[in-house]
């Protein structure tokens, strides 16, 4: 049965309205997501619920929503069957998955097939759940745009194939890094040309970054060659926003005698790389082969620049709006979703190399006091100052997220539990001494509990996760401002 969602009367509608599939056989649970969304006032929110996946399927042949609410347990389907079935049905649809934290695992098996993202009832808010929708409608678009790419490339180069195969494969990159590996490999055979250079354009700092190249005296400063705006041909190429070549670079104003540099040769084709208005970087080609410069070369360089902007373009979107969906909006560390992608990764390192890592929950104490006393903006603010202070004991290669409410969880890297109790202890005594200015001269104090284990043998996640719960519910048992350990090898 299908059951119109009827947003509240004091919604009002917006022109601007999205369509939204809820499917959910939980009364309560539907009630809920519609009063959520029926707290935004921009969009509007149109919903339909189907209460089981055979109204789902029945609905979606007549109709297109803009995305898709799915709980994964339904009258007549459980688990990743459930998103298996209906993804088959809906695959020019967005799918946003919606779990009891239980059903995580099945969850993960549907994001790794195709689904969006997955939201734990238990935790939704509604900005949240807002923001979870667009985002998942942005980048499915996004996807789905890379997906054509490859369409319109085979009929813009049908005259090479190689063309379209590095079209293709350049379009399938699933992110930057492997992007840049992929040129480093190709770009000197497909555009005849011995050596190359990509910078990627940073709009916050100003600056191009080396992203990829075939240099050899280049590879050990690929971290750190940033370059600011200039009178270089780089730049003048951004500012021209044409490709410039040059055949005696040497003689030109851009060259600097004495210095090996970004343009080595005399020929150099400097191409400013952009999409929809906006600067991506910059592509520098050099020492062509012989027909290198040949008129037909040169204008295939320029067509598959053209498509290699639009690759650039997708990649970067997504990664901006995967950055939002791992980020927690009030404290802007990673939230409850990175958590298990980080442990994922941390979990196949260990596989790799047999060092173990930790992991500490971390709980503030009495934290709902905070909220009573001082209000919830003070709370908020207590919540950022916590994973500010927590974000200071941490490596670069540790991660730091925020699990749920006043709860966080540490993972330390190549760290034993022993070593990670050692670590905790100093952070309950330095975060205990610390003040928190909360406004008109106040300052308040907070304590923290610790539970910590480690993962020292192959396991699943969801074990370890509970263990480390189960150590800060003792840590919090034995008087709280305290840490507590379960499961360390010694």
């Amino acid at each position: 049965m299908i059951v119109q969602e009827r947003p509240s009367a004091k919604t009002e509608v917006n022109t601007q309205s999205l369509k939204v599939l809820l499917i959910e056989d939980n009364a309560a649970d539907a009630k809920l997501i519609r009063f959520y969304l029926s707290e935004s006032r921009r969009p509007f929110f149109a919903i339909e619920r189907a209460e089981t996946l055979a109204d789902a399927r029945k609905y979606l042949e007549t109709a297109t929503p803009d995305v898709i609410l799915l709980d994964l347990s339904l009258p007549d389907s459980l688990w990743y069957e459930t998103f298996e079935s209906l993804s088959g049905k809906a695959a020019h649809i967005p799918i946003i998955i919606l779990t009891g934290m239980r059903h995580e695992t099945h969850a993960a098996e549907a994001l790794r097939k195709g689904a969006q993202d997955c939201l734990t009832k238990g935790e939704l808010e509604p900005p949240m759940l807002v923001r979870a929708i667009l985002h998942a409608i942005e980048r499915h678009r996004a996807q789905t745009q890379m997906r054509g790419l490859n369409t319109e490339i085979r009929g813009t180069v049908k005259d090479d194939q190689k063309f379209i195969r590095f079209s293709q494969m350049i379009n399938a990159a699933s992110n930057l890094k492997e992007l840049s590996r992929l040129l480093s490999k190709t770009i000197p055979i497909i555009f005849h040309m011995k050596t190359f250079s990509l910078f990627l354009h940073d709009e916050e700092t100003g600056t191009l970054k080396l992203m990829s190249h075939n240099h050899r005296e280049w590879r050990k400063r690929e971290t750190s060659f940033v370059i600011p705006e200039d009178d270089g041909l780089m730049w003048n190429a951004i500012r021209l926003k044409n490709p410039v070549s040059l055949a005696k670079f040497s003689r030109s104003r851009f060259s600097v005698p004495g210095i090996s540099g970004r343009h080595e040769g005399d020929n150099a084709i400097v191409i400013p790389l952009t999409a929809k208005d906006i600067t991506l970087g910059v592509l520098n080609l050099n020492n062509p082969f012989p027909d290198g410069l040949s008129e037909n070369n040169m204008s295939n360089i320029i067509r598959i620049s053209n498509h290699l902007s639009m690759a650039m373009y997708n990649l970067i979107l997504l990664r901006h709006i995967e950055n939002l969906t791992i980020t927690d909006e009030l404290t802007q560390i990673y939230n409850r979703r990175y958590l298990w992608q980080g442990l994922h990764l941390q979990a196949e390192a260990f596989a790799r190399h047999g060092r173990p890592f930790s992991v500490l929950m971390i709980d503030i104490d009495h934290f709902k006091k905070v909220n009573d006393l001082y209000g919830h903006s003070t709370g908020d603010l207590v919540l950022k100052k916590t994973a500010q202070h927590l974000g200071l004991h941490l490596r670069a290669v540790d991660f730091l997220c925020r699990f749920g409410g006043e709860e966080f969880v540490a993972v330390f890297a190549e760290t034993s539990g022993e070593t990670a109790l050692t670590l905790a202890e100093r952070i309950r005594e330095s975060f205990a001494a610390q003040k928190i200015p909360i406004g008109d001269g106040r300052e308040i104090s907070a304590t923290v509990s610790i539970g910590i284990t480690e993962y020292a043998k192959i396991e699943n996640i969801s074990d370890l996760i509970d263990r480390a719960d189960r150590a800060l519910y003792k840590a919090k048992e034995n008087g709280r401002n305290q840490c507590f350990s379960v499961g360390i090898v010694k």
